[in-house]
């Protein structure tokens, strides 16, 4: 337990933060902007930093494989708040918590036995053709989505579902990070290779509740402008797909209780 305090430390800190937000107008921004924090906040209070904290004490393959997609998520998540928000009081714990995770995450792929860990859960003998094509997928159509909310607005006069810059922060970081690591779980999943099954637990969990936040964000805004249902068609398709290839990857994936107990 010692090796993971600072990672109790880090649930803690995102629990004030998160928590803290909600409670308090600590955000500057105004309209849309300052309501996708509430989003953020509220599934990160609410279902991040539960299962994250379990992934910690639990000795369970299944919870470590969430704490991993759990750390991705806590990276990405708060490179927006570092990057996206107007310069609040909660900027130096912003840094904490995404330096925090950042080591956490770098000491996590040191230690030979936690990756091999996370590897050992998943059937070799199983087909993972299904969720790796959902990954693909999920990656190719959020790809498709912010480049062609682009080519409406650059060669046919149309509007960015945001202000320029934050549609070039959220696209940006989505399309370097998010659709190429989405495409390579995929593909490495279908050849059953150690990379896919690493990074597609990370992606896939990260991306589950990045996309739950997506289509909450849109229900909310959708209501407020009365312009129901607004964007929810597309991220939460999105978000469906998404819990499927996670579910799919992790329940169909686990190794029977026989030969967990053999491989012990």
């Amino acid at each position: 337990m010692r090796k993971r305090a600072a990672e109790l430390i880090l649930v803690f800190l995102m629990i004030v933060q998160s928590l803290g937000s909600l409670l308090f107008p600590v955000y500057l921004d105004t309209g849309w902007v300052k309501e996708t924090w509430f989003g953020n906040d509220l599934v990160t209070l609410l279902l991040v930093c539960p299962i994250y904290l379990g992934g910690i004490v639990s000795r369970r393959k299944i919870f470590h494989l969430l704490r991993m997609g759990c750390l991705g998520y806590v990276i990405y998540n708060y490179a927006f708040y570092l990057l996206g928000t107007e310069l609040n009081k909660l900027f130096p714990l912003y840094v904490a918590i995404i330096s925090i995770a950042l080591v956490a995450f770098m000491r996590l792929f040191n230690n030979e036995e936690e990756s091999k860990n996370a590897y050992d859960y998943f059937d070799m003998s199983k087909s993972y053709f299904v969720p790796g094509l959902i990954f693909i997928c999920i990656g190719s159509g959020l790809g498709a989505v912010w480049l062609g909310f682009w080519a409406s607005y650059s060669f046919f006069g149309g509007k960015l579902p945001i202000d320029h810059s934050a549609f070039r922060l959220v696209a940006t970081l989505d399309l370097v990070i998010i659709v190429n690591a989405m495409v390579m779980a995929g593909v490495e999943l279908i050849r059953k290779r150690k990379t896919g099954f690493v990074l597609g637990t990370i992606i896939g969990i990260q991306g589950f509740f990045y996309l739950l936040i997506l289509t909450l964000n849109s229900f909310i805004l959708s209501c407020k402008s009365n312009s129901f249902p607004g964007e929810i068609p597309i991220w939460g398709t999105l978000f469906i797909f998404e819990t499927a290839g996670i579910v799919s990857l992790l329940i169909h994936g686990k190794k029977g209780r026989t030969q967990l107990i053999s491989h012990a």
